[in-house]
């Protein structure tokens, strides 16, 4: 009985031990699209920009976003033990991102010298999310903060945009 209590006590710090190093928390985004147009996000890496000035979609460096007139988008990353890239981006690299408003205009958001828009001083940086973004405590898990990001884009930023020229 003595061993059985023994290895009992050796067992329990040991598990401790290793629930400790997997903890989990979760980063919400959200992005509110405050105007009456469709608006679709497309990040890319200029890396593979084409001779020609298009972007081409190189092994899933392009993603879109489409949010529907006053509707939003939202996205829960997960923190912590085996994480996931943060921001509203699945590629890290993504250094530019078009903003279009139903195809007639767009915001263009692009970085020089950084290889992440992430970390770009511009302004509306909408992959700026420790700047841009209104960050709202909601909660804790597994002993960290969990927060929401939320980034809005407005008749404002509509109106800021440059016409598409056909």
């Amino acid at each position: 009985m003595k061993y059985y209590k023994i290895l009992i006590l050796s067992i329990i710090p040991a598990l401790i031990l290793i629930q400790g190093c997997e903890k989990e928390y979760h980063w919400q985004y959200i992005i509110i699209n405050e105007t009456d147009f469709m608006i679709r996000i497309e990040g890319y890496d200029r890396i593979n920009i084409a001779n020609n000035g298009m972007n081409e979609n190189i092994e899933h460096t392009v993603e879109i976003i489409n949010i529907s007139p006053n509707q939003e988008y939202s996205l829960t990353r997960a923190r912590g033990y085996h994480p996931d890239p943060i921001g509203i981006f699945e590629n890290m690299g993504i250094d530019s991102v078009n903003i279009y408003f139903d195809e007639e205009k767009v915001t263009t958001q692009f970085c020089d010298n950084e290889t992440s828009l992430q970390s770009c001083i511009i302004e509306r940086n909408i992959n700026g999310y420790e700047t841009d973004y209104e960050k709202v405590k909601i909660g804790r898990s597994s002993g960290e903060n969990e927060y929401r990001y939320t980034y809005t884009i407005t008749e404002e930023d509509y109106n800021n945009a440059e016409p598409i020229e056909n």
